[in-house]
């Protein structure tokens, strides 16, 4: 059903078992991806939960003082759309959200967008296509973005492939307008 866990990791560097993340987020729904807050005290994620715009839409969820979560809440319809928006990252800057979508302006499948809330008004800005050479034609999804900005990291299919999705680098100290894609391997012990 897509349900989302959290587990932790030890003084001992092992991660424990996972646990399911209670009913305010897990839904009889598909709950696919989601990010924490850097405060850890906000939950992104997407659901096909029917109360939506139409596909997977990203929710916003927050923990109440008693450290219990609240209802979750939908971003709306600059976020979503009528098809399937997934893979949200909040920046640890708080405000820039990056997701991909099926439904806004996309070169192909799923594009990366990005949309900052405004702090006063509690509204996300309207979703920017982050373009190409980010997205082409393919599924481009997953993005991230490290503290500094100036790596970003996304899954993607491109023409040349070690099969399938691969992960690219994307490298932005060079400037806004000029964005380079850097392709390796990633090993895993």
């Amino acid at each position: 059903t897509g349900d989302l866990y959290i587990t932790k990791q030890g003084a001992d560097n092992k991660w424990g078992n996972p646990e399911k993340i209670g009913n305010e987020i897990n839904s009889p729904y598909i709950e696919t991806s989601a990010c924490f807050s850097n405060d850890t005290s906000e939950i992104y994620f997407s659901s096909n939960r029917p109360d939506g715009y139409g596909g997977k839409d990203i929710y916003r969820i927050k923990k109440t003082p008693n450290g219990q979560w609240a209802q979750p809440f939908n971003l709306g319809p600059t976020i979503n759309t009528s098809r399937d928006d997934d893979a949200p990252f909040l920046h640890p800057d708080g405000v820039t959200l990056y997701f991909s979508s099926q439904g806004h302006n996309t070169i192909g499948e799923f594009d990366v967008f990005k949309s900052v809330l405004d702090p006063t008004t509690n509204q996300f800005s309207e979703a920017e296509n982050l373009g190409y050479p980010i997205n082409d034609v393919g599924n481009d999804i997953f993005f991230v973005m490290n503290a500094d900005g100036q790596r970003g990291y996304y899954s993607s299919i491109k023409e040349e492939t070690f099969g399938g999705n691969d992960i690219y680098q994307i490298d932005t100290r060079f400037g806004e307008n000029d964005l380079a894609v850097k392709k390796g391997i990633v090993f895993i012990d």
